[in-house]
């Protein structure tokens, strides 16, 4: 049994990766540089659109586009135990 209701529509998870390189001294390192709003997790920037209309895989997607990003895949928790 899934554990994702498919009644509960919460909107459209866009994800992009964005680096910059900060520099201290004679080192530089990249440090992940998400926009404002966005969230960054596991060196992922997220970005959740408040879309109240549902559309298709495609129509989601170029929502997405049009911050940057490309839409977020979700994948369950595999348990290794």
């Amino acid at each position: 049994e899934s554990v994702f209701s498919t009644s509960l529509y919460l909107g459209i998870i866009c994800s992009r990766i964005t680096f910059i390189t900060m520099l201290a001294g004679q080192k530089a390192a990249l440090v992940l540089a998400c926009p404002y709003e966005w969230v960054g997790y596991h060196n992922v920037c997220y970005y959740l659109l408040g879309q109240q209309e549902q559309g298709s895989w495609d129509w989601s997607q170029e929502q997405c586009l049009t911050h940057g990003a490309s839409l977020a895949l979700v994948a369950p928790l595999i348990d290794e135990g």
